[in-house]
């Protein structure tokens, strides 16, 4: 089989860790480390280096294709932990916390819901595969595991709104909303039936690390939203820490 384009060969990856039934799709010149190998001796991994720089890449992740081919963004160690120093900052998280961890690793919002409760010390619960598309599944996982943050489009946040028990999820103390736009309605129903978890809006391309914007204002009451805004959606906010955004006309 050929390597699987793009994920495998444009980036020219060197080394895959995988089940070793999917070692022939990787193609040649390829090694690969089988995480379900019978005989670990076989096993040979590179020593862990200590002395990388803030620009090394920490991971690379692929846009969405919205405007053409899809690309492949290096993403380096300085710009996903100044995210994550920023998260830990303006949403402080406790031993006692619960992520939700639902957002597939193809998309990037899924890195800060693995690394900021485990930088927090709080704690990560898995989703089931595809947990992330189905909104009942998503309020029983949080009734079931007392999830206490959550992250999810705005279309989906919608549909988990809708649900018959989503008044239950009262274990809820931090809700975000990214990756479209977030309608006032979504807001003012967020806010009837999730009084306990203030809303965020948060904002950015793949290219730079998560998000570049985050505007914390959009959980207050549907009165003050309409005299500030005015909008059918809510603004992005401000950018985050050591981000500067600006504006071209």
């Amino acid at each position: 089989m050929q390597a699987r384009a793009p994920a495998v060969a444009e980036p020219r990856v060197r080394r895959v860790a995988a089940r070793a039934e999917l070692a022939p799709e990787l193609g040649e010149g390829v090694a690969w480390l089988a995480l379900d190998g019978d005989d670990p001796a076989e096993i040979s991994v590179p020593p862990r280096r200590r002395d990388l720089p803030a620009e090394a890449a920490a991971y690379v992740i692929y846009t969405s294709g919205s405007t053409g081919r899809p690309k492949g963004v290096v993403v380096p160690h300085r710009a996903i932990v100044n995210r994550v120093v920023w998260m830990a900052a303006a949403h402080p998280l406790a031993a006692e916390d619960r992520v939700l961890y639902k957002t597939p690793l193809a998309f990037d919002a899924s890195i800060w819901e693995i690394f900021l409760p485990l930088a927090a010390g709080a704690r990560v619960v898995l989703a089931q595969p595809g947990g992330h598309r189905d909104s009942g599944y998503l309020v029983g996982a949080v009734i079931e595991y007392g999830v206490t943050v959550l992250q999810l489009v705005p279309s989906m946040l919608q549909a988990f709104l809708e649900e018959p028990e989503v008044a239950s999820c009262t274990t809820l103390r931090r809700l975000f909303a990214g990756g479209e736009a977030l309608s006032v309605e979504t807001v003012r129903r967020a806010g009837a039936l999730l009084s306990g978890a203030p809303l965020a809006n948060l904002y950015g391309p793949t290219e730079a690390a998560i998000d570049v914007a985050s505007n914390p204002r959009v959980g207050r009451s549907a009165a003050v939203l309409s005299e500030s805004w005015g909008k059918a959606n809510v603004p992005l906010g401000r950018p985050l820490s050591r981000v500067r955004l600006s504006i071209v006309e």
